[in-house]
């Protein structure tokens, strides 16, 4: 089993082949157009104003890959054509769905070390466990956001609802951490759909689900993990507009299409297109033909080294070989796990967990 193959220290990469299938938009590389936007319209609705507009300089459409090695689960792996270079702070983006669920579809067990896993459960129940809180039967709500600062390490585990039949569409964002926190302890932070802050214009919602932008942020704390991304969630009705300033550190830029057809700044894109830009510039703009769902990410690299195999992501071969190590001999997860949950009106709640007795494959479906 997959689960064998990591306590054995299997060799085997798990990360697919990179995607060759590039498009290079080189019209404008390296340069920034100064432009008039609109902030938002549909229908004649329109605010006006002037900014440099951020340039994409690629497109692709991302390879699928079977995390779970299983054949049964399969997910886009948004980010798969760059080099990790490219993606500093990022290390993985994958899309699952939307797809209906007709039978439940569990992830077993498995450990991480050494990154923030921020997963987004934009369409359907979910169950999330871990070894701190093995009996967990409270489902996500639809649009809820997890920030999950792993640090020295995490087992966990994950379900849909037995009785669930209906569509599910899930994003997995991988955030690196700096060499310094790579053995912190571990803190989980959920950000309920009510706590999300939204920005609404004429036929266009954001969802802010990590960072600030546009003078809204998410209620989610990076200072801990000492990282600096943003997360942002677009929905376009037909021929509407919106755009957004970005905050000036970041400058690795991604915009992934979800749903429909349009435009990032100036490039045509469609469904399932992800879009890598300049990070120069500061101003997004998109603008929807069909009814248009784009995902945006945006982060300030840290220059620290990846060392990644499989579910461990460290800064050298040698911290790789202690994190096999480690969860060989079940010490990779602390002994108490800390959570904090956010709800409406600035509502938080935080508390801590003592880790469970059962052993990891006891906890396997």
């Amino acid at each position: 089993s997959t689960l064998e193959k990591i306590r054995r220290g299997s060799r085997r990469e798990s990360r697919p082949a990179r995607c060759p299938a590039t498009r290079r938009r080189t019209q404008h590389r390296g340069t920034c157009r100064s432009t008039v936007i609109p902030q938002a319209d549909r229908r004649g609705q329109t605010r006006w104003t002037m900014g440099t507009e951020l340039e994409v300089v690629e497109t692709a459409k991302p390879p699928q890959s079977d995390p779970t090695g299983s054949g049964a689960f399969l997910v886009n792996d948004i980010l798969a054509t760059w080099p990790a270079a490219r993606l500093d702070p990022f290390l993985l983006w994958h899309e699952a769905g939307p797809k209906r669920v007709e039978k439940p579809l569990p992830l077993g067990m498995h450990p991480h070390r050494g990154f923030v896993e921020a997963p987004y459960f934009k369409k359907g129940p979910h169950i999330m466990i871990d070894r701190w809180n093995p009996g967990n039967s409270e489902p996500t709500a639809e649009g809820h956001m997890q920030w999950g600062k792993i640090g020295r390490g995490i087992e966990h585990g994950g379900r849909f609802v037995n009785s669930y039949r209906g569509m599910f569409h899930v994003f997995q964002l991988w955030v690196n951490l700096p060499a310094e926190r790579k053995l912190d302890e571990a803190h989980f932070q959920d950000a309920l759909p009510e706590s999300l802050p939204k920005i609404v214009a004429p036929g266009a919602t954001a969802t802010v689900l990590l960072g600030s932008v546009g003078g809204v942020s998410s209620p989610i704390d990076q200072r801990d993990a000492g990282t600096d991304v943003a997360y942002v969630d677009v929905e376009l009705e037909p021929e509407a507009r919106w755009e957004v300033v970005l905050p000036s550190r970041h400058s690795t830029i991604f915009a992934y299409v979800a749903a429909g057809t349009g435009s990032v700044c100036g490039t045509a894109v469609s469904s399932g297109e992800v879009a890598r830009l300049d990070g120069t510039a500061r101003r997004l703009a998109l603008r929807a033909d069909t009814a248009f769902a784009v995902m945006i990410i945006s982060g300030a690299p840290m220059g620290v080294p990846v060392a990644q195999h499989g579910p461990f992501v460290m800064t050298d071969k040698a911290e790789l070989r202690q994190a096999f190590l480690d969860y060989q001999t079940g010490r990779l997860c602390g002994p108490s796990c800390d959570y904090t949950v956010y709800s409406a009106d600035g509502g938080r709640r935080d508390f801590s967990r003592s880790i469970a007795a059962a052993s990891a494959s006891s906890l396997c479906w």
